[in-house]
């Protein structure tokens, strides 16, 4: 919900730039000059807002008691049976894919030196779970 929140008002700025501009220049509005307005928007949700890489994942997963903490989601460990953990040539992924919340995964990509200590965290502190690779 925060992304769209972020991804609207930046629209809304978006649109308020390109409609101060069409009043100053006096020029009927335009879709193709509209767009170079909204093309920085794009490139920064794209490519620098999805990049958002955690550097110590052991911050945004933590276990207290019975507890699963996933940045400010909470699962109850004793349903949490398979935990993704994988990792790619440039970061780690994390995932409950079969613990949704509001048909969403939780999950999240961060630095890949940090796979063996998250993964060996999880299996130390939740009993039973599967770790899938």
């Amino acid at each position: 919900m925060k992304n769209n929140t972020q991804l609207i008002l930046a629209l809304t700025a978006s649109l308020i730039c390109y409609s101060t501009y069409i009043v100053l220049i006096d020029k009927p509005f335009s879709l193709q000059a509209f767009n170079l307005f909204l093309f920085p928007v794009i490139l920064y949700f794209v490519f620098i807002r999805s990049r958002n890489v955690e550097q110590s994942p052991l911050k945004a997963v933590r276990v207290e008691g019975q507890i699963l903490y996933v940045y400010k989601q909470v699962f109850n460990i004793n349903d949490i049976n398979k935990v993704v953990i994988d990792k790619t040539k440039r970061h780690g992924v994390f995932a409950l894919p079969y613990n949704q919340v509001d048909g969403k995964t939780t999950e999240f990509i961060f630095n890949k030196d940090a796979f063996e200590s998250l993964k060996s965290y999880l299996l130390q502190n939740i009993p039973n779970v599967k770790i899938i690779e």
